[in-house]
């Protein structure tokens, strides 16, 4: 294993340089709580010596950061983020480093702003890597994100057509000569868009692979595809050229394009991409999920924008760990008809109408999926201890279903009172100053829930005696 500092070829100079740009997401999609909120993709390449690399792009969202004013009256911001890298679920590498910035004010930080940067891992051994991204706020101290993605890295043939796995992008172009950055490669600037969620305020989706043992084609031509397809595969006509001509003056090749994607409808979606030969039959291809956020897009049957193929190939075991993870919006009716389930099709059926199902939320049952599933797997990093896991605890409920508090007030053991913490929500279901009272009773770090004074859930007005020893509620002041 070894971390790439520089190479020539790419033009990379650094690793950690972070990039504020404007954003390919809609933070809504997300999380509509102001926080850090990151987002995390990755891609498998070859270098000019034929070894394998992989790129880990992430984005940390602008808005969720807070900037102290300094003496000089600039304002300023401290992260700590650490990227962790499992090879086969033992640790492989990991990493901690700090991103700072100053800017003179703060009246042009946005909620469509990210932080984007790109780390290049050599890659030896081929397997199944797990990579964690967590990011600390250093002037909130209860402000702390995580992500995680994965990627099968395998091994390149040396005499067939062979292609990478895709960067998506909201911008490739040229780079200004002089400009170095760690977002250019191969004489492009690439601003990647991890979240790969495109539509309004950034309906171009541009794309970037590279196709490798091209002198293994008879002629001297090939073609470049890529299509848009719908989630259940159906061509999408008018997304632009599916086929582009060119000819081959060397053993690999970079192709990039752009799809303009303003008439999609809200929805998951998949970029087909690959090589073909002259007669346009396919000789190396691949996939990648995306998703549109085109509120102004109407479809007659916003239903049909599912979540079934995000769950092809899903093994039993798979989808029994879903349809777990979707407790916190199921039914007691639901689990009984569950179990009575005997195959795969028959659980990702179920599975599938209970994501389709009205919510709240006027957002495509695809990115609501996707969107529930982050937050689990955050709340599993964040809230575990030796009781469970984190997303099984009652502050990893609150937090799949409500996202992250708008603020968070810490309280530690004393010889007044047991641990307990108070998440407040600024606005929440029609709610202001939404609170939820979580109490640390065993001295674990298992924080259950106390009170809310949220509609639907736990209400106790006499909280404060569980958490105050010989004080008397007059005395408590907050």
């Amino acid at each position: 294993m070894n971390h790439l500092e520089t190479s020539s070829r790419f033009g990379w100079k650094g690793i950690i340089l972070g990039v504020l740009i404007q954003s390919c997401l809609l933070a809504s999609l997300v999380s509509a709580d102001g926080t850090l909120q990151p987002r995390v993709d990755v891609a498998q390449f070859l270098d000019s010596n034929g070894n394998s690399y992989i790129e880990v792009y992430y984005a940390i969202q602008e808005s969720g950061i807070k900037y102290t004013q300094n003496e000089s009256g600039e304002y300023e911001c401290q992260l700590v983020v650490d990227i962790e890298i499992f090879l086969n679920e033992a640790l492989w590498t990991n990493k901690v480093w700090k991103v700072e910035r100053s800017i003179k004010d703060t009246s042009h930080t946005s909620e469509n702003n990210d932080l984007i940067d790109v780390l290049r891992y050599s890659i030896d051994e081929p397997g199944h890597y797990e990579i964690s991204v967590r990011v600390r706020d250093m002037n909130q101290a209860d402000q702390i994100d995580s992500v995680r993605t994965s990627i099968e890295v395998r091994k390149f043939s040396s005499d067939k057509v062979e292609i990478s796995d895709v960067e998506l992008a909201t911008s490739i172009k040229k780079m200004t000569p002089g400009v170095t950055s760690n977002l250019i490669k191969n004489t492009y600037e690439i601003i990647p868009c991890p979240m790969a969620v495109f539509g309004r305020g950034s309906s171009n989706i541009y794309y970037y692979f590279e196709a490798y043992n091209l002198m293994t084609l008879a002629g001297d031509k090939y073609k470049a595809l890529c299509k848009i397809l719908t989630a259940d595969g159906d061509e999408v006509e008018g997304s632009g050229m599916i086929y582009r001509t060119k000819r081959k003056q060397f053993d690999s090749s970079i192709e990039v394009g752009m799809m303009n994607t303003a008439a999609l409808a809200s929805g998951q979606y998949r970029l087909l991409y690959g090589i073909a030969d002259e007669s346009e039959t396919t000789l190396a291809s691949k996939e990648k999920v995306f998703y549109i956020y085109n509120p102004d897009v109407v479809v007659a049957d916003n239903r049909k924008q599912g979540t079934n193929e995000a769950l092809e190939g899903y093994s039993d075991e798979e989808l029994d760990e879903e349809f777990e993870k979707i407790i916190y919006i199921n039914t007691k009716d639901d689990r009984k008809l569950y179990k009575s389930l005997n195959n795969a099709q028959g659980k990702r059926k179920f599975i599938n109408s209970i994501w389709l199902r009205p919510k709240d939320e006027q957002i495509p049952p695809s990115i609501f999926r996707e969107r529930y599933l982050h937050r689990a797997r955050s709340a599993d990093v964040q809230f575990k201890s030796v009781f469970g896991r984190g997303w099984k605890s009652d502050r990893g409920r609150v937090f799949i279903l409500y996202g992250v508090p708008s603020n968070v007030q810490r309280f530690p053991s004393s010889k007044g009172s047991m641990p307990y913490q108070i998440w407040v929500y600024d606005k929440l279901k029609g709610q202001g100053g939404v609170k939820f009272i979580f109490a640390d009773f065993q001295g674990f770090s298992k924080y259950r829930l106390i009170h809310s004074d949220l509609r639907g859930e736990v209400r106790n007005t006499e909280w404060k005696t569980e958490v105050f020893k010989g004080r008397s509620q007059e005395n408590i002041r907050f």
